[in-house]
């Protein structure tokens, strides 16, 4: 008798199983846009209105390791960046196109928004990638080299 009460609900449990599978529409976890660049491939947050330009990294307590934030524009500039409400240094990579065109290192974060640091490339870009400081080194990310973009699926 106890061994048909367990099937009984086994088969009950499977059903239920099936029933709310059946009437729930499983969403697949959208992907992070990716960035590879150098030997490291980069989960990007994507910084394309002028509002998110503006916010960019500023007051972020950190970023984790191969995380990043590409700042897509629409034509090629020699765009200013500052470390204004930055905590944390960072790398910039500058691109246009889908070439590296320019490397920044080691920017440091501004004390109390004193002596705020600017960097800006060498030639007008498209794309620029921040990235957690040392990342350049780190992953071979050189001038000249290709970089590709995976999108969000």
């Amino acid at each position: 008798m106890a061994k048909k009460i367990i099937i009984l609900i086994f088969l009950l449990s499977i059903i239920v199983f099936l029933v709310i599978l059946r009437f729930t529409k499983i969403q697949p976890k959208k992907s992070q846009p990716q960035l590879e660049v150098g030997k490291c491939k980069f989960n990007v947050d994507l910084a394309e209105t002028e509002e998110q330009k503006e916010q960019g990294l500023s007051g972020k307590e950190k970023m984790d390791k191969l995380t990043g934030m590409l700042f897509i524009f629409t034509t090629a500039q020699q765009y200013h960046f500052w470390m204004k409400d930055m905590n944390f240094p960072l790398d910039f990579v500058w691109i246009k196109g889908n070439k590296i065109i320019d490397l920044s290192y080691n920017i440091p974060p501004s004390k109390n928004n004193q002596n705020i640091a600017r960097v800006f490339p060498k030639e007008p870009v498209d794309k620029v990638l921040e990235i957690n400081n040392g990342l350049i080194n780190k992953c071979k990310i050189e001038i000249g080299s290709e970089v590709k973009f995976y999108p969000a699926n």
